[in-house]
């Protein structure tokens, strides 16, 4: 296998998408001098980078519910909803406090 094939598939793992968001964005939100502009900032590049998964714009709404755009958080939810199964994923957003302020919007869908 090439070595540019190596590369994107590790790159393009589920387990990559996953560290990518649970270490980066994560991390960039909890840590001294970071805050949820960082991480937001660090999460859009990986939402362009990996367009197929659930996880990244679901994230996405929870920081954008809690930067106070509730119109853009429901976009993105909505996102994260045409990538996964939707039950599973407003089941989850139920008990994310997070997406508190866009839960009676979810609950509509």
């Amino acid at each position: 296998m090439p070595a540019e094939w190596q590369v994107y598939k590790i790159s393009s793992s589920p387990f990559f998408i996953f560290l990518w968001d649970a270490c980066d964005s994560y991390s960039l939100r909890r840590m001294d001098g970071g805050g949820l502009e960082k991480a937001w900032e660090s999460l859009i590049r990986a939402n362009d980078r990996f367009p197929n998964e659930m996880l990244i714009p679901y994230n996405l709404a929870c920081y954008k519910c809690q930067l106070g755009d509730p119109k853009a958080a429901l976009d993105y939810f909505k996102q994260a909803l045409a990538k996964g199964t939707a039950s599973d994923i407003i089941a989850m957003a139920k008990k994310d406090t997070d997406l508190t302020p866009i839960l009676a919007s979810i609950n509509r869908l």
